[in-house]
């Protein structure tokens, strides 16, 4: 098993999204189903979240 910390989050995200929205005819989709499961970035990867800032830091005031 690899260490999390081996692996860039944002291209293994990258490498999912391609697969998992490529356009397969034996999937059994119709074509009027597909755009809403990849809803709303269609087939390219929208990105990583912007990052939030810690709860832990988090003190009253803020």
């Amino acid at each position: 098993m690899s260490s999390p910390d081996d692996h860039d989050p944002s291209e293994l995200f990258t490498r999912w999204w391609a697969t998992y929205t490529a356009i397969d005819d034996d999937d059994g989709m119709s074509p009027d189903k597909r755009p809403a499961v990849m809803a709303p970035s269609g087939q390219t990867w929208p990105g990583l979240a912007p990052r939030r800032e810690d709860a832990a830091d988090s003190s009253p005031g803020r």
